[in-house]
Parts: structure tokens; sequence; C-alpha cells
């Protein structure tokens, strides 16, 4: 059935969207009423519309669509209280891509934005709709384990880092052109008090990192190891 009458949503001066709408059973004309109606739910969807492109571009990357710094950092809080007053396991972890600078380099950024926007989909799909990960910055991401204990979580870091490994290129003329990561881990130790903060457990978990680094590179490293 083809649409009858279509509404423009429009939030201030901005085209959000189009409400279209199929014939009437009656076959007849829209009231008044009825057009006052419509108009006023299209602005009211309108409005919802908009929030949640506000919300959406606050709160994720328009680049990897992954969480900003900001929001990952509220969502660890978040988690690291609920994890703490129920005494359940976290992981947390920090991921480093090697000798990324040198793909910006030879390539160009916009092969380096390929890249990211790669290795950012890949880590969505290895891991669960429970976890987190968020772009901390640069060629880094942050992310954590719900419910996931440490032996777990290096499970878990390993698929993550052969995943970021077997990448295909995205540079045509250079379809030898791979990239690895360095991944540094930590967890939330049940009854801890006071419970660490974000802060710590991603302090621990970047000198894991920096300890893989310095170890050759494209490894899993647990903190305190």
């Amino acid at each position: 059935m083809g649409a009858e009458t279509g509404i423009g949503l429009v939030n201030g001066d901005t085209l959000v969207g189009l409400l279209l709408l199929g014939p009437k059973n009656d076959r007849g004309e829209l009231t008044t009423e009825e057009q006052g109606l419509l108009r006023l739910f299209s602005l009211n969807v309108a409005t919802v519309l908009e929030n949640v492109r506000l919300f959406q571009s606050a709160t994720y990357e328009q680049l990897t669509g992954l969480l900003r710094r900001e929001a990952i950092l509220e969502a660890l809080d978040v988690e690291i209280e609920r994890a703490s007053r129920y005494e359940r396991p976290l992981t947390v972890g920090m991921i480093d891509l090697d000798h990324f600078k040198a793909v910006n380099d030879d390539w160009g950024h916009l092969a380096g934005d390929a890249m990211l926007q790669r290795v950012a989909a890949e880590l969505k799909n290895c891991l669960r709709s429970t976890d987190q990960i968020g772009r901390y910055g640069g060629e880094e991401f942050l992310f954590f384990l719900t419910e996931t204990d440490l032996e777990t979580g290096v499970r878990v870091a390993e698929k993550l880092r052969a995943a970021i490994e077997h990448l295909p290129s995205p540079v045509v003329e250079a379809p030898n052109l791979h990239i690895t990561a360095s991944i540094g881990l930590t967890e939330l130790q049940a009854g801890t008090d006071p419970p660490p903060t974000a802060t710590d457990l991603i302090r621990a978990a970047d000198g894991a990192l920096f300890q893989g680094k310095g170890a050759g590179r494209n490894r899993v490293v647990i903190a305190g190891s």
C-alpha cells in the first residue's frame, strides 16, 4: 500500500525525517483535527529523533563507532561500583596498536583511519554485548569484561590480539600491510576495600601494556606478572 500523506519531521530549521502515512480505511480526507494531531505528533517525533542523534554523537565516535573516552570511563566507573558491591569478577584491558604511526606516515591518514575502523569493527565483533570498549585516544582502546575473571580475560584478550593480527590490509596498493596489538590486563579483586578506581585499574593495565611493548609487542601481558 503506497503512502497517501507525507509529513516532514522538523526540529528547529532541520529536517530530521519524513513520516509517511497510508490511505485511511474509509478512504476519506484527513479532518482538520486529525491534521493538527499529526503535526503535533510529528513535532514530538522530531524532538525524540534529534535527542537520539545528540546522544549518539556525545557517546560514540563518528570514525570508529566505539564509545568516546568520556563514555567508556563513565561506564567503567558504573561497572566497578556494581562489581565491588556484589563481589563479582571484572577484567580491564588496554590495547595499543603496534607501530601504528608507520601506517599514517607510509600510507597516509586515510589508510590509518581505515585501519582504525577495521580494528574497531573486529573488536566489537569479538566481544559480548555485556562488555564495553571505547577509543581511549589515538590508537589506544580501553575495554572491560563483565563477570569475567582474569584467566578467562586472558583468553578473550588473546582472541582480540589474534583477530587484529589477521585483519586484511585496507590499502589496495599494500596487500601485505598488517598490524599487531599489545594488550595489558588487570582485574578487580573481590573484597578490596576501598575498591580501586577506574584510574587505578587503567594505570595497572597500561603498565602491563608498556611491559608488553618492551618485550617485543604483539602479546598479552597481565599486570604484576
